[in-house]
């Protein structure tokens, strides 16, 4: 029972540690973004830094939208012509 508990302390510990290292580089990764943004062209406009993001946003969320409903479409479409093709096996992902 000695052996577990240290085991169970060194692993929590060990996950306190390793979150504290990635905090705290993800802390320092912010500032230096938000330093480069005060002093880039970016920090003239942030109306249009703002907008490119939510544009990018935008266009990556329909991609994943579109691709979905086409692969169903396509799906539903093929099915409906099943007897006519025979036994095929259509996977869905």
């Amino acid at each position: 029972m000695f052996i577990d508990k240290n085991i169970f302390s060194l692993v929590v510990t060990h996950f306190v540690h390793v979150q504290g290292v990635w905090g705290t580089l993800f802390i320092r990764a912010n500032i230096r973004w938000c330093q480069y943004r005060k002093t880039s062209v970016l920090g003239k406009y942030p109306i249009t830094e703002v907008s490119g993001f939510d544009g990018d946003v935008r266009v990556a969320y329909l991609v994943t939208c579109t691709e979905h409903l086409a692969h169903i479409s396509v799906h539903s479409i093929v099915s409906l012509c099943a007897d006519t093709l025979g036994d095929i096996n259509f996977r869905l992902n």
